[in-house]
């Protein structure tokens, strides 16, 4: 038996994989202790027949995110070389908002009083200018310590190249029992203030998530005895964790983007099977809408970043995110403009329409007086009540000036303007013509929106994968366990064989220490190599393809030809500069068969919305749409717009003019028909 959840704001997902069966459903989430909903889902999955044993229990959690986002992590002291101690301060000269005088970037994570120093130093080979001992480690240690640190954040200078001065300081960590982060461990690669930024959110989560999940190996320890826990990454990988022990902890900044990355392995998962391998990703869920970009297949990935305006340098599913989501709260600005979001009615109390005391219009609320959304039951505690959602939008539509469906619908017309820039940054913006990519669609809302954020996108073919209200989380169970490193290189090409050839042995010894760390094989995974690359004299790196990190002649080849698509020129008589060398080692997770369609011609049981229609508003014109019921729509079906399709846990609108087709594995494959 295979365990995957998701905790999001307002629902936490499951999906259990049992003797080859799929089963999928969702709690509200409980934001205070995330723990308690996993407790009663982790119940509610080993009930039934039998006596099954948990074997995995994947997760991934907005956890770390949250802790940035709230300001609720540790209190960090910021250790560096002496000159250093304002490096946090000073970051980039650069504004966040070109021209805004007064714009202010967020505050470091780390008081000035916290800034301490070390009077070392390396050079950028690692030579040894300035050499530090066991005593001024001991005493910066203690310094912080008596300060009030919780964690310790050590960023030396040049500590990519050689990592011994961190260790000695890391050691005397250990013997403070203060909890640590280690540049040299966390991101080994130049670049002084991102590397530090990185290393500050890594120890300002640490405590953070390490007591998160010893809690959540107590409830395994309880209820499942001999579980293996695996953490979802941001760079859409599973990492296997042990809540204690040396080594058994991901770096905590790794799970900045845990519960997003889910839902984009799924959805590489599914476009191979739908035959769309190049789409553009829509989650939505009750708090924020993320979107991703897949090409050949493959997620996109970067190593830049942000979260809450904080550098982050790791590697990571390239997403954009922005705060619409159905619990996103509509509201009428100082100028009478309609807003929607940030704001977020959460899972207490959520919508007005789930009837646990909210008294804001949300984008769920919309839905539902649209008709997009039936009132129908979106958990085993929440059933939709429109006439609630009418109470709330009465008061707004009076104050604007609108009937109340017309509020609603702007409502939903703001929210996707809203979501439609994050999918033009992705594509649009990147050279990337929308006429050619699918938007796929998922989370429990993404499928009401997907085929109205597609025209206004450009594009004509929307996929809405089955069982997409628990995407995420199936994606953890499609998630492959991989482990990767990197290493500092600073070479021109021409002379970079023997610093390739060394790093490579030394991320080999790395990975395969790691693997062997939890009894995997090492020679049953597959290993993946890339090199950052740049003309000589360019302050940004391109990320190449390396499957032969020992062919540096091939390396910069490739890095020309990329350089060219990403950029529109390339300079071949230029010198290449290699700036550092990634590698992983990939361990295939286990074979996962999604659930059929039925055959045509089968007959399942009618739920109850199969027969009948709603009224659905659409280009200001009521329309009768067709209720359909996903899982007893054989393979093959074709349906017309305007319909609804419900399954458990979501919900999708093909409006008019929209016309579409049932896969094998129940996925809708839709498309613009003639006059659309």
């Amino acid at each position: 038996m295979h365990l995957a959840t998701d905790v999001g704001g307002t629902f936490t997902d499951f999906v259990v994989l049992r003797e080859g069966r799929l089963e999928t459903f969702k709690l509200a989430s409980t934001p205070e202790a995330p723990q308690r909903a996993l407790d009663r889902g982790l119940a509610r999955a080993l009930q039934g027949p039998g006596t099954e044993r948990l074997r995995v229990f994947s997760h991934a959690s907005t956890v770390a995110t949250n802790s940035v986002l709230e300001r609720k992590g540790a209190k960090v002291s910021f250790i560096t070389t002496r000159g250093f101690a304002d490096l946090l301060h000073i970051g980039r000269q650069d504004r966040p908002q070109l021209y805004n005088f007064d714009a202010r970037r967020p505050e470091p994570l780390v008081e000035r009083e916290l800034c301490l120093e070390v009077d070392e130093r390396l050079g950028p080979d690692g030579e040894v200018i300035k050499a530090m001992d066991q005593d001024m480690a001991q005493q910066v240690v203690q310094e912080a310590k008596e300060a009030g640190a919780q964690a310790l954040a050590v960023c030396l200078l040049h500590c990519y190249a050689v990592p011994a001065h961190e260790r000695i300081l890391g050691e005397a960590a250990v013997k403070a029992g203060l909890p640590c982060s280690l540049s040299s461990q966390v991101w080994p690669e130049y670049r002084e203030y991102e590397r530090a930024s990185t290393t500050v959110l890594d120890a300002y989560l640490r405590p953070v998530i390490t007591e998160y999940l010893h809690d959540l190996q107590g409830i395994l320890d309880q209820r499942a005895p001999g579980a293996s826990l695996r953490l979802m990454v941001s760079s859409g990988a599973m990492r296997p964790a042990r809540s204690q022990g040396p080594g058994g902890l991901p770096d905590p900044v790794e799970m900045l983007l845990s519960g997003p990355a889910g839902g984009v392995a799924a959805a590489a998962h599914v476009a191979g099977l739908c035959g769309e391998p190049d789409v553009v990703t829509l989650d939505m869920g009750g708090t924020s809408t993320d979107v991703a970009l897949l090409l050949k297949g493959r997620p996109a990935l970067s190593t830049r970043g942000e979260v809450a305006g904080l550098p982050v340098r790791l590697p990571r599913v390239a997403i954009e995110t922005v705060g619409a989501g159905g619990g996103s709260i509509a509201r009428l600005d100082h100028g009478g403009t309609l807003r929607v979001g940030p704001d977020s009615a959460g899972a207490r109390p959520g919508p007005a329409s789930y009837g646990q005391g909210g008294l804001d219009l949300t984008i769920t609320d919309a839905l539902l007086l649209t008709g997009w959304l039936p009132p129908l039951e979106l958990s085993d505690k929440i059933i939709l009540e429109p006439e609630l959602a009418r109470q709330v939008a009465g008061p707004l539509a009076e104050a604007a000036g609108l009937e109340l469906e017309t509020m609603a619908m702007g409502v939903l017309e703001v929210a996707m303007a809203t979501m439609l820039r994050p999918l033009e940054a992705l594509t649009v913006r990147q050279g990337h013509h929308p006429g050619r990519l699918a938007l796929m669609a998922f989370g429990g809302a993404g499928p009401l929106l997907a085929c109205g954020l597609a025209r206004r996108l450009g594009s004509s073919r929307v996929v809405l994968p089955a069982r997409a209200g628990v995407f995420s989380a199936l994606g953890l169970a499609l998630s492959p366990v991989r482990f990767h490193r990197s290493r500092a290189l600073m070479v021109e090409a021409t002379q970079g064989q023997e610093r390739l050839v060394q790093a490579m042995e030394f991320l080999v010894g790395t990975l395969q220490e790691e693997a062997l760390g939890f009894d995997l094989d090492p020679r049953d995974g597959a290993w993946d190599w890339s090199v950052d690359g740049r003309y000589q004299g360019q302050a940004h790196e391109l990320t190449v393809p390396a499957p032969d990190p020992n062919s540096p002649a091939a390396i910069a080849r490739e890095f020309h030809a990329l350089h060219e698509r990403t950029n529109g020129y390339a300079f071949p008589q230029r010198p290449v500069e290699f700036v550092a060398l990634r590698g992983s080692l990939t361990f295939p997770s286990s074979p996962v068969e999604l659930p059929q369609a039925p055959a045509e011609g089968s007959r399942h049981a009618k739920a109850p919305w199969e027969a009948g229609t709603t009224r659905v508003l659409w280009n200001c014109e009521w329309h009768e749409a067709q209720n359909l019921d996903r899982e007893s729509l054989p393979c093959g079906f074709r349906l017309e717009g305007p319909s609804i399709v419900l399954e458990r846990g979501s919900t999708a609108f093909v409006p008019p003019h929209w016309k579409g087709k049932v896969d094998r594995w129940s996925n809708l494959l839709l498309e613009v028909a003639d006059g659309g």
